[in-house]
């Protein structure tokens, strides 16, 4: 019907948020970069537990972290129970988040502005500079699997 179910307010400071909210259970995950302060929370991450009761909904904060875990540009992904993408801002690392907590499990440098996909299990993650690198998706240690040139990135 197009009704809102639910709200829970979330500044930014007005420049984007290009990152999509991502939904695992009742946990929704939002982020955003370009922090307006270091102080003002006008980026970086939250999680919000959603309820219901009836028709009815709620939300809870779980968890929020200002100018951390922000997502530039591509939206992470979510395995089990783990959030894998790129976070920063200018400085981006591929890392691994435990979306219950937003406590980082591990980082691993040198894919800048990438993009990751779920695929057969594993994680697939682009780097800005023309590498695929299929990651076991284990939160305990970053886990190279395998790398492939696939595009020649020139400047």
């Amino acid at each position: 019907t197009g009704t809102v179910l639910w709200r829970h307010p979330l500044r930014y400071n007005g420049t984007s948020v290009a990152a999509s909210p991502v939904v695992a259970g009742d946990l929704v995950y939002a982020s955003r970069a370009y922090p307006g302060s270091l102080s003002a929370a006008q980026a970086g991450a939250v999680a919000v537990r959603l309820a219901s009761s009836g028709n009815a909904f709620s939300v809870n904060p779980a968890w929020s972290k200002v100018n951390q875990l922000m997502n530039h540009w591509a939206t992470p992904v979510h395995y089990n129970g783990h959030l894998y993408g790129m976070f920063g801002h200018g400085n981006l690392q591929f890392k691994c988040v435990e979306l219950t907590t937003g406590v980082e499990k591990w980082t691993a440098n040198g894919f800048g502005y990438g993009a990751v996909s779920v695929v057969d299990g594993k994680i697939l993650a682009s780097s800005e500079d023309g590498w695929l690198v299929l990651v076991d998706p284990n939160p305990s240690s970053y886990m190279e699997l395998a790398r492939f040139r696939a595009l020649n990135a020139r400047g």
